[in-house]
């Protein structure tokens, strides 16, 4: 919904739990081989396609990071 696609088909890929100071929470993850349409901001966030390599240079939360060297990693 928050990328205007319509999922064809999702695949889980993982589970992460993180404990922040007050909170705990579990992401779910998915790889997602089939959609359609194009995908647009729709909240209006930044939105641009990148390489596994420079999604590591992001500043990402905290339970985001953890997964962020998996997607460099050979399927």
């Amino acid at each position: 919904e928050e990328l205007g696609v319509e999922v064809e088909k999702a695949l889980p890929w993982r589970v992460v739990q993180h404990e922040y100071k007050d909170v705990c929470v579990e992401l779910h993850f998915f790889h997602v081989p089939t959609f359609s349409g194009r995908p647009s901001a729709q909240d209006g966030q930044t939105l641009r396609w990148m390489t596994p390599a420079e999604a590591v240079t992001l500043n990402s939360l905290p339970a985001d990071k953890e997964l962020l060297p998996i997607l460099r990693e050979p399927e």
